[in-house]
């Protein structure tokens, strides 16, 4: 049998043409509409996915004019703002993304070229953090996390322990190409919370000098397990450990947190609500949250993959016109170099700074 090429029909209509893109929102109008995401590549996305690293930079003009009763003083300080791109790790999403949403919500952890700040009063030390590789200087030797092939692009990043934050994305018309991604795999991903967990058992032993049974005999060096070991005979009961404080520049929770079961049976705990203080007792950069009407915009949040967690997440969001708006994107090279990641403390002044325009 002879092989007889397919030809199409005469009559075939001609391939359409691609539909225009949607113009691009003026940046003096807040008011204008979002562009919907259209992908049309397979390796992008209308959403970002998480456990990848992005570079972040909020837009304070669009976060203050979608908070119901913000005033024109209120816009024109926040005019007065100038954002700086971040590094950040996108830990979590926590509303369900639709390509017809405006922006997507969700956890992200800053990224800092810096050892965590020390903050005795609160029992913080610099080792409580993280090194992200080819960087593996860390004061208590601990073993760095590795990016999914290509490297990640910074020398000297740290993941900083419990500093997650909750935010909004704005959509994009590209959408977030994968090939444009550093990811962490995700049998990396459960490191940051270990980290966390540990650091929430030393805690109350900050200061404490490991004796000789701790040694390098050697070196004549602490062992890097000796860092994370309390002092002997006490026994910490690990599924109702108090809630670390957030960071060094946010208030100490209330409560303790309890223990929960999820599907799973891993024995994740819940955050706590951080303290907040009045207005009037807030200042910019202040270690304290403006008012507890917007502690959606000032928390910081320790979040684990568990039902109980995800669920007052979302139940947050609820309130989302409080949360900051952000632009996000995936090629880190293309927005910061390392000489240029500012500290996350940067980050939580500006986004403080928004909250005192809208409450005072």
């Amino acid at each position: 049998m002879n092989f007889i090429p397919f030809r199409p029909p005469a009559h075939a209509p001609a391939p359409r043409s691609p539909p225009a893109p949607d113009p691009a929102p003026s940046s003096s109008s807040p008011s204008a509409p979002v562009p919907r995401a259209r992908v049309a590549d397979p390796r992008t996305s209308y959403y970002p996915s998480q456990g990848r690293y992005a570079a972040l930079r909020m837009d304070p003009l669009a976060t203050v004019s979608g908070v119901q009763g913000a005033d024109e003083e209120a816009h024109q300080a926040a005019r007065t703002i100038q954002p700086k791109t971040y590094l950040v790790y996108i830990k979590l999403d926590v509303t369900l993304p639709h390509p017809s949403n405006p922006w997507f919500c969700y956890s992200v952890m800053p990224v800092a070229a810096s050892l965590h700040p020390a903050d005795p009063a609160r029992d913080i030390e610099r080792g409580m953090c993280l090194p992200i590789a080819p960087n593996d200087g860390h004061t208590d030797g601990r073993a760095p996390n590795h990016t999914a092939p290509p490297s990640f692009p910074f020398a000297n990043c740290y993941h900083w322990d419990s500093t997650a934050l909750t935010v909004r994305v704005r959509t994009a018309p590209e959408g977030w190409n994968e090939d444009d991604a550093t990811v962490l795999p995700e049998n990396r991903r459960g490191a940051l919370s270990d980290a966390e967990k540990i650091s929430g058992v030393r805690k109350p032993y900050v200061g404490w000098t490991p004796g000789p049974d701790c040694m390098d005999p050697e070196s004549g060096l602490a062992t890097p397990w000796s860092n994370y070991m309390v002092k002997p005979g006490y026994s910490p009961d690990l599924g109702r450990l108090p809630p670390p404080h957030p960071s060094v520049f946010f208030a100490p929770p209330g409560l303790a947190a309890t223990a929960t079961s999820s599907g799973s049976g891993s024995g994740d705990t819940s955050p706590s609500t951080p303290t907040a203080s009045s207005a009037s007792d807030a200042t910019p950069g202040s270690p304290s949250t403006a008012n507890t009407s917007v502690d959606s915009l000032a928390e910081s949040l320790d979040v684990h993959k568990s039902t109980t967690v995800l669920g007052a997440l979302r139940e947050k969001a609820t309130d989302a016109d409080l949360l900051p708006i952000v632009d996000l994107w995936y090629d880190l090279a293309a927005h910061l170099t390392q000489d240029t990641i500012p500290s996350p403390l940067e980050f939580y002044r500006e986004r403080h700074e928004l909250v005192n325009f809208v409450h005072t």
